[in-house]
C-alpha cells in the first residue's frame, strides 16, 4: 500500500512537471511573454542603475559626506520593499499595464531632475520613489503573468522571466558607470535613463493578453 502511494505521488510530480514545462513552452511561443520580459528588464535596469551608484551619486550631486550618503542610501532602500506592496495593490484597480505606464512616467521625470537636486532631503525622496518603482516591477509582474498565462502556470513562466533581472543587473550598472566615466558626471547617464523610460512607455500601452486560441489547453484562460 505504501509503495503504491509513493508511486502515485511520483507520477503526480512527473505530471505536474510535464504540465509546467508544456505551459512554459506555450508561453514562450507568444510575443506577449517576451514583451513582459522586456518590461521587467527595462524597469529593473533603471532602478538598478541608481542602486549601483547610489552613494557616489548622492556624494556628487548633494555634496554630502560618505556617512550621510550611507544614511540616504539606507532610507531610499526602504522604497524597494514598500513599492512591491504599494504597486501590486495599485495594479489591482489600475490594471497591470497602466501601472507600468505610471511607473515609467514617474521615472522619466525623476531621473531627469535628479542631477538638479542639491538638497539631500529632496534627493533622498526622489531616490525613494525611484526604488518604489523598481520594487513595483517585481511586485506587479507575477500578477501580470498570471493574468496572461494563468495563475497555475506562474511558477515556471515567471521563474524564467526573472532572467530579465539578471540581464538588467549587468546592463544598468555598466551603462551608468560608462557614461559617468566618459562624461565626468552622472548627469548624462541619469538623463539617458530618463529617455529610456520615456521610450519604454510604448511597451505596456501596446501589450495585450494572448488570444485564448494561441495558448494550449493546459494554459488557463486569461482574465
Amino acid at each position: 500500500m505504501e509503495t503504491g502511494g509513493l508511486d502515485a505521488e511520483g507520477l503526480g510530480h512527473r505530471a505536474a512537471l510535464r504540465h509546467g514545462l508544456h505551459a512554459l513552452s506555450t508561453a514562450l511561443a507568444t510575443w506577449q511573454w517576451w514583451a513582459l520580459w522586456l518590461l521587467l528588464f527595462l524597469n529593473t535596469s533603471a532602478g538598478i542603475s541608481l542602486i549601483s551608484q547610489e552613494a557616489p551619486i548622492f556624494h556628487e550631486i548633494a555634496k554630502v559626506s560618505a556617512i550621510n550618503a550611507g544614511i540616504m542610501v539606507g532610507i531610499a532602500s526602504i522604497g524597494n520593499a514598500f513599492g512591491r506592496i504599494f504597486w501590486a495593490a495599485t495594479s489591482d484597480f489600475l490594471t497591470r499595464r497602466w501601472t507600468f505606464v505610471v511607473m515609467f512616467l514617474i521615472q522619466v521625470g525623476l531621473f531627469w531632475i535628479t542631477p538638479t537636486l542639491s538638497t539631500p532631503a529632496y534627493l533622498t525622496e526622489v531616490a525613494f520613489v525611484i526604488l518604489m518603482c523598481y520594487g513595483g516591477g517585481f511586485g506587479t509582474m507575477p500578477a501580470f503573468t498570471a493574468d496572461y498565462f494563468g495563475s497555475k502556470n506562474v511558477g515556471p513562466i515567471y521563474g524564467l522571466m526573472l532572467t530579465a533581472w539578471g540581464c538588467a543587473s549587468a546592463f544598468g550598472p555598466l551603462l551608468i558607470a560608462h557614461l559617468r566615466q566618459s562624461t565626468g558626471s552622472y548627469t548624462s547617464g541619469l538623463r539617458i535613463v530618463a529617455v529610456i523610460m520615456l521610450i519604454s512607455i510604448i511597451g505596456p500601452i501596446i501589450v495585450r493578453p494572448p488570444r485564448p486560441k494561441a495558448l494550449s489547453a493546459s494554459v488557463a484562460t486569461v482574465r
